[in-house]
């Protein structure tokens, strides 16, 4: 997106590129071009009653954390800088959505365009949406508006309309391949398989390469393992322990978890078709199928995890999902968790345990 920006500003383009070398180029590289502004989902621990954060108020750390990480990191990377501790998230409150406003209703200073390059637009409250709807719909002229989206389904209906979605594919696992090798990885095979595990997200790549995603990865093994033993062994008490120990988690190792989960399954769903000479995305064995339904249900549980859901109950219903209980407990897991409070948790497991309990009991008696 940045790229993009410096290539409209630029005034010596070449080569179906900009030049990287004139002074709109090299101050929209460095995020500090008058006519490019920035929003992103900010917050802070301690903050006052009523106290509002503003992208502007954490631009220099932004631009720092750009800078070092040569324009790739993740809303992850940008969180753990910001300090926000287990349960803070970042977001774009609707006094942002005054100021988009206000910066675009200036004439632009030294480029053509003017430029609102809001990342992570999914962190916007629907206030803050709703206010940007008419000058979405009708820009002043030669405004742009970017959205970097990681996750444009928790987009407004109304966004989406008035925008132009421009997907980015995957990096194909040939080059990322090519990276690791360049980055200091010798043996083809390892290299493969880091290209592989990256899933087509060079950040991750990097994290890989350099070890960083080991000591997690390992610790999301064994603690997806532990998730796998119980469910399948129906141990409904140990369960609701792991669930509750999962709640302690951090936000951001919670998402890692489910994606982490979310992956381990993928993974085992490709071993298990190749072996049985299964198509590779297919899911016509029936175990082949569970495989597929529970990456289903890790992928759905992590987007409601995204909606701030209480994450006691979102761990607990996962454990019932894949224990394969009735339809009629997990709805009852499934009720808006985040309207419930934490002293709940217990009671909606024990329940859980007592219709599986009757379930038991009725099928010993009636066969």
């Amino acid at each position: 997106a940045v790229a993009y920006v410096q290539y409209l500003c630029c005034h010596h383009r070449h080569d179906g590129d900009s030049c990287g070398e004139c002074p709109d180029c090299r101050q929209i590289a460095a995020l500090a071009h008058p006519d490019l502004h920035l929003v992103f989902p900010v917050n802070k621990q301690g903050k006052k009653s009523g106290e509002v954060m503003r992208s502007d108020e954490f631009l220099p750390l932004f631009r720092a954390v750009f800078s070092e990480n040569g324009g790739y990191f993740s809303a992850q990377d940008w969180y753990e800088r910001l300090d926000l501790g287990k349960t803070l998230k970042g977001m774009i409150a609707a006094r942002e959505a005054d100021e988009i406003i206000r910066k675009l209703s200036f004439k632009s200073f030294e480029a053509d365009y003017k430029t609102m390059l809001i990342w992570l637009p999914e962190a916007m409250n629907e206030e803050a949406a709703n206010k940007i709807l008419k000058i979405l719909e009708e820009p002043w002229e030669k405004t742009l508006f970017l959205l970097v989206s990681e996750q444009p389904d928790r987009l407004l209906p109304t966004i989406i309309s008035r925008t132009q979605e421009v997907s980015v594919p995957r990096i194909a696992p040939d080059v990322l391949e090519r990276v690791a090798r360049e980055r200091g990885i010798a043996d083809p095979v390892k290299a493969r398989n880091m290209a592989r595990l990256a899933g087509g997200d060079l950040l991750e790549l990097k994290h890989l390469v350099a070890g960083e995603s080991d000591a997690l990865r390992k610790e999301n093994f064994d603690l997806f393992c532990g998730l796998m033993r119980l469910s399948y062994n129906d141990k409904h008490l140990e369960l609701v322990a792991w669930a509750e120990d999962a709640a302690q988690l951090s936000r951001e190792q919670q998402r890692a978890f489910l994606r982490d989960a979310a992956d381990f399954e993928n993974t085992g769903l490709l071993a298990f078709n190749e072996e049985h000479g299964l198509p590779l995305h297919g899911h016509g064995d029936r175990a082949a199928h569970h495989h597929f339904v529970r990456v289903g249900d890790l992928k759905r549980a992590l987007g409601h995890f995204e909606l701030n859901v209480n994450v006691g109950l979102l761990f607990g219903r996962g454990h019932e999902d894949f224990g394969c209980v009735r339809h009629f407990e997990r709805r009852i897991l499934h009720v808006a968790a985040d309207e419930l409070e934490e002293r709940f948790v217990l009671v909606l497991s024990l329940l859980s345990l007592t219709f599986s309990i009757f379930r038991a009991v009725f099928f010993c008696h009636f066969g």
